[in-house]
């Protein structure tokens, strides 16, 4: 009984202080996971390892050339500088686990390092799923007293939901793979839409497709919404009163007025993120040699065979394609015994 009345002032502090409520959460995720550092791990490991290895051990315009092993490089360029950066802190952990190799190597510092990288970064889904989750408060929870404890489960659970998530916790800290930054930085750019600041949502989501481009799925969405909203004033129904609540009714209006000038502040803020990105490459003579490796139309733009969706649907058309081809006597760039739907 006395834990139990011990227990009570600690939740009633987790739940009137936010920060301490984010820790608290934070805290308990990061003792699961820590748990699952010597778990299963895929192939992805052994991507990453080598990915730091090449960036650190090679200059960056050979970055997108080397094949060394079969994991070559095809992320965007700020990812490639991310896996450098985690270079510089596993030179000082283990100097061995940047062999540039063909050769995979493990070693229990090796995993412990970037397990922990993993769980380290997952701080921007933190971040972005509370930014998102109090974004998306109905304004009357927002304007209540900053330590009213039951205007907080309207955020933390939501975060709590997104944070914990099973699939996540499986895909990132047991197959391994760096999907909750990614993820964070979607909620945050998302939080920013809402909130009515679409110039900060663009340079977000932006950085967002130069570390991982595989999300350029929702490129049409916010294009249309940061036009519509941003370019021509005009916020959808659904966040018109979030926007008037943060940025002031008057942004909602103004219709076509300096339309043609805000949109080239926001395609000069995109084009910036992505001039910091590609730049250094493009001046090396690279970019090519980039943009092949992030669209490998030759190779074959999927990895497996359950690629979901629109993959296969792009999978299905172009096995019936090559089928015709085949058929009609039409030459196929590769030979047809070499290629396949997931290989050169």
């Amino acid at each position: 009984a006395r834990r139990a009345d011990a227990a009570v002032p600690y939740m009633s502090m987790c739940m009137t202080h936010p920060l301490v409520a984010l820790v608290a959460l934070y805290a308990g995720a990061l003792g699961l996971k820590l748990l699952l550092l010597p778990a299963y791990r895929s192939t992805d490991f052994e991507v990453h390892r080598h990915w730091m290895a090449l960036t650190a051990k090679l200059p960056f315009d050979n970055w997108y050339l080397d094949e060394t092993s079969e994991w070559t490089l095809d992320y965007p360029p700020l990812f490639a500088w991310f896996e450098r950066l985690l270079a510089c802190g596993g030179e000082r952990v283990e100097p061995q686990m940047l062999t540039l190799s063909a050769v995979p190597y493990v070693s229990a510092a090796t995993v412990a390092y970037q397990r922990c990288s993993v769980i380290a970064f997952d701080l921007l889904l933190l971040g972005g799923a509370a930014s998102l989750a109090v974004s998306l408060a109905p304004a009357a929870t927002q304007r209540v007293k900053p330590r009213a404890a039951a205007s907080h489960w309207r955020w933390l659970v939501p975060t709590a939901l997104s944070f914990c998530d099973a699939g996540a916790l499986l895909v990132d800290h047991v197959h391994f793979q760096y999907n909750g930054p990614m993820i964070g930085l979607l909620l945050l750019s998302c939080a920013a839409l809402v909130r009515g600041r679409q110039l900060a949502a663009a340079a977000l989501f932006a950085v967002l497709l130069n570390l991982k481009h595989l999300f350029l799925f929702a490129a049409p969405f916010f294009f249309s919404h940061l036009l519509a909203a941003h370019v021509l004033r005009r916020p959808a129904p659904r966040i018109a009163a979030a926007v008037a609540e943060s940025a002031g009714a008057a942004n909602c209006a103004g219709g076509g007025r300096g339309a043609v000038a805000r949109f080239a502040a926001l395609a000069a803020l995109v084009l910036a993120v992505f001039g910091v990105s590609f730049g250094p490459f493009a001046a090396a003579g690279q970019l090519g040699a980039v943009l092949r490796r992030l669209f490998p139309f030759g190779r074959g733009l999927v990895h497996a065979y359950w690629a979901p969706n629109l993959w296969a649907l792009y999978v299905a058309s172009d096995t019936l394609l090559a089928a015709a081809a085949r058929r009609t006597g039409l030459a196929l760039a590769a030979a047809p015994a070499a290629a396949a739907a997931t290989g050169g």
